[in-house]
């Protein structure tokens, strides 16, 4: 596939999957992990996603996410915490692209390309991810309120994903 036949499947609102992306080794993956990932970049604004984030946290009870903190070994006082903390971050103002300055140029919308180096950036929904070859992970040892938070985030509609594939790698990508 080349950056043509990408913008054109694009366009057409296709899914994007990505054969044998891998990703890289970090402080808590060991080793690189290759992965077949599925991915939906077809969303509405980022500003839209976070506003449906905030009216879905809004819905969610307090005593659902004093459930969730307890499984979290979370106090009360904690998992009241982290849902004021998350709800107050998706009520600020608009959200900044990383992707906005001038050596980056917009494929398609949550599609960029860094002009310098070639590296295409897809932001979107993971929908499906088969794992070729597994790392190990370290172990994290974050706070309960933290866990709290990552749990309530999970399944949000603006919890997007970003995956780099260079513009001479365009062959890994198809579209499903």
């Amino acid at each position: 596939m080349n950056l043509e036949e990408l913008k054109q499947g694009l366009k057409s609102g296709k899914k994007i999957r990505i054969k044998g992306y891998v990703k890289p080794q970090n402080r808590y993956r060991l080793s690189d992990e290759v992965v077949d990932v599925e991915i939906d970049t077809q969303l509405p604004t980022y500003d839209i996603l976070k506003r449906q984030s905030l009216n879905e946290l809004k819905r969610k009870p307090l005593s659902e996410v004093i459930r969730i903190g307890k499984k979290k070994g979370a106090s009360k006082e904690d998992s009241e915490k982290a849902y004021r903390e998350l709800t107050e971050s998706l009520s600020g103002g608009s959200s900044s692209s990383r992707f906005s300055g001038s050596e980056y140029e917009s494929v398609a919308p949550y599609v960029n390309m860094n002009t310098d180096t070639g590296d295409i950036y897809f932001m979107g929904k993971k929908l499906k991810e088969n794992v070729i070859s597994s790392s190990t992970y370290k172990e994290k040892n974050s706070r309960p309120k933290t866990l709290v938070k990552n749990e309530l985030r999970k399944n949000l509609p603006n919890n997007v994903s970003v995956w780099k594939v260079n513009v001479d790698d365009l062959d890994k990508v198809e579209f499903v």
